[in-house]
């Protein structure tokens, strides 16, 4: 007698979601300037104008910032949940349209094991910003350019292209309480061309815990120690007539936050805080650079936000944050001339939003503002 046929065996699970979501926000220093600058820009004489220091003609402004994050996941993989994410971002300045710029990540992971077994699962991240304004900023190129020096020397848009490339490992400790995560990348900077100097890969690594105490999630405690070293290139052998900048530096970043988290699911709401110090020593061991040798810069970011989704996947989102930066510099380094880049600064941003989530979105769009300068 033959033997009964097989039972066809199921097909592996399939979800996709969608998120779209439209902010507002008000930003009041957008080009991180020190209070010198900010003067400046209110109050500008001839020879600012001369030598084309600002290209804004106010240092804060209103951005629209529309998003939307595809994603999709299955159970491919002895029935483990594999995902893909995309987010995709603008942001458009009503004022300063030389701001504008988007922003792209691809992410995918894969639980490697779970079940009864504690959940560890492995991720790959891309990101992409294909062109970012920073500031205008004095170059080393105007004798090849010109062959001659104007004066005052005119200050050039300054933009450059960012991508990176991170790796993350997280692994459950202890079941539904507390969760390692960590994660290796390297981001790539490339600068327009009168500001080759500035050219940097940063290798980083980081690593952190979440606990969540009650189980439920509704009390979630996060902390992390991030390492970064950037590598600029420096003095440039086609420029032998000036000493031109290196921003090098080494960064050492601690950041903790907490959220709490009530309602039922379809109209749950969130509020959370966050801040970020950072500690950052510039490397350069040129004696001539005067505004980068020895220097060190301290800085804190402060963001508090809040989260209520409605009916029918809709949500609605609101942040605030607070974000400081003092430089410190060696005596040496006093006189007449100025550092190029940025120095001290206060800035203040407040964002409201609105967004539809379709599906069970796996992925988030990460955390609002311009990157790192």
């Amino acid at each position: 007698r033959d033997p009964a046929p097989e039972a066809p065996a199921a097909s592996a699970r399939r979800d996709w979601s969608l998120r779209l979501g439209l902010d507002q926000r008000y930003d009041d220093n957008i080009l991180r300037l020190s209070d010198r600058d900010l003067n400046r820009i209110d109050n500008p004489s001839p020879s600012d104008v001369a030598a084309n220091r600002f290209s804004i003609g106010s240092a804060d402004d209103f951005i629209t910032v529309p998003r939307v994050s595809p994603g999709f996941k299955a159970e491919w993989w002895r029935g483990r949940p594999t995902s893909f994410d995309l987010d995709i971002s603008a942001y458009k300045y009503l004022d300063a349209s030389i701001k504008d710029y988007q922003s792209y990540r691809f992410s995918a992971s894969q639980t490697l094991r779970g079940g009864k077994a504690l959940t560890t699962r492995a991720g790959l991240t891309y990101g992409l910003l294909p062109r970012y304004y920073l500031r205008n900023l004095l170059s080393d190129r105007y004798l090849e350019e010109l062959g001659f020096l104007p004066t005052p020397l005119p200050r050039l848009e300054t933009t450059f292209r960012k991508n990176y490339v991170q790796i993350e490992v997280e692994q459950e400790v202890v079941r539904d309480v507390l969760t390692f995560r960590g994660s290796w990348g390297s981001e790539k900077r490339d600068y327009n061309r009168y500001f080759d100097e500035r050219d940097s890969r940063m290798p980083y690594l980081e690593a952190g815990l979440a606990l969540t105490p009650r189980r439920d999630g509704r009390l979630r405690f996060r902390a992390s120690y991030r390492r970064e070293d950037l590598h600029a290139e420096g003095n440039l052998s086609d420029t032998p007539s000036f000493i031109e900048d290196d921003i090098s530096s080494r960064r050492h970043i601690i950041e903790a936050d907490v959220r709490l988290r009530w309602g039922a699911k379809g109209r749950r709401k969130s509020l959370a805080l966050d801040h970020e110090y950072e500690r950052r020593d510039y490397s350069t061991t040129n004696t001539f650079d005067a505004f980068h040798l020895g220097r060190e810069d301290t800085r804190h970011y402060t963001t508090l936000s809040f989260r209520a989704e409605l009916k029918k996947g809709w949500f609605l989102a609101a942040q605030a944050e607070h974000d400081t930066n003092r430089s410190r510099f060696p005596a040496a380094a006093g006189g007449t001339t100025e550092p190029n880049d940025i120095t001290d600064y206060a800035e203040n941003l407040a964002q409201f939003g609105i967004g539809y989530e379709f599906g069970s979105t796996t992925g988030g769009a990460g955390r609002a503002g311009a990157p790192t300068d």
